[in-house]
């Protein structure tokens, strides 16, 4: 019998982006050329300042620093923080230990946000009010997430859905068709939906919204002024999917 390693955050989160690890149907992620095609739509320029959202091991300060730009990192994972201090802390301007509402940096301080796997793991509307917050007028936010209806015979995808689960795993579901984005003082700039789970990983999307599809990328760009506060944020996402909700009602209904 195989003895069960625990692997710490760090470890499991590098081999989870790695070529044998992105590429397995266990955890499905874009590779670092996927994802760095969708990262060149933010237009990161000489001098910019990035806040990377769940900043992780730091897998993006290389294309951050590429564009020599000032990079800023937040994880809630002190474990993450100092492996992004020990390979990346001189090049980053400021590195801290704290959750996307609570960031400690002024308002408007930021001209782009990266908010990359993380958003599903996040109470999002706070998350999405708070990005808002940072952006600058005219900044850029990238954001990734799972959709709350996706095909009912997408099986990966409701495996997934009921492991996280029972793992007790953060997992929101984005209500993406009656997200109200201005509510955030934001627009969506770009779009891209991934139909099944899967692929993502493999850079199979449309751009024109589906009625059902798994997961998606956005580009939001500051363009208003927010229109929400924190005592009357709309519900905009779900911890089950209505794919499973749709799929529950049909097992009673055969039982």
């Amino acid at each position: 019998m195989q003895k069960t390693v625990h692997r710490d955050s760090v470890d499991y989160w590098k081999a989870a982006t790695s070529i044998d690890g992105g590429l397995s149907k266990a955890h499905p992620s874009p590779l670092d050329e996927v994802c760095k095609k969708y990262l060149n739509l933010l237009d990161i320029q000489q001098g910019h300042k990035v806040l990377d959202v769940g900043i992780g091991f730091g897998r993006f300060v290389d294309f951050y620093l590429s564009r020599e730009a000032k990079i800023y990192g937040i994880d809630i994972d002190p474990k993450m923080i100092d492996d992004v201090k020990t390979s990346y802390g001189d090049k980053c301007h400021d590195l801290r230990v704290a959750s996307v509402v609570d960031t400690g940096f002024e308002c408007g301080f930021f001209d782009r946000i990266v908010c990359w796997g993380v958003f599903d793991e996040l109470d999002q509307g706070p998350a999405l009010l708070a990005m808002g917050k940072l952006l600058k007028p005219g900044g850029r936010l990238i954001v990734t997430g799972k959709n709350c209806l996706y095909s009912q015979d997408d099986e990966q995808a409701m495996l997934a859905e009921k492991g996280a689960r029972s793992k007790n795993h953060p997992n929101s579901f984005t209500d993406i068709p009656s997200l109200d984005f201005e509510l955030f003082g934001v627009s969506v700039a770009h779009a891209r939906y991934f139909l099944r789970r899967g692929d993502f990983a493999s850079d199979i999307s449309v751009t024109d919204l589906p009625e059902r599809f798994y997961e998606y990328l956005l580009i939001l760009e500051r363009t208003g002024e927010l229109a929400v506060t924190m005592d009357d944020l709309p519900v905009i996402a779900r911890k089950h999917s209505k794919t499973w909700l749709e799929s529950r009602i049909d097992r009673d209904l055969s039982q």
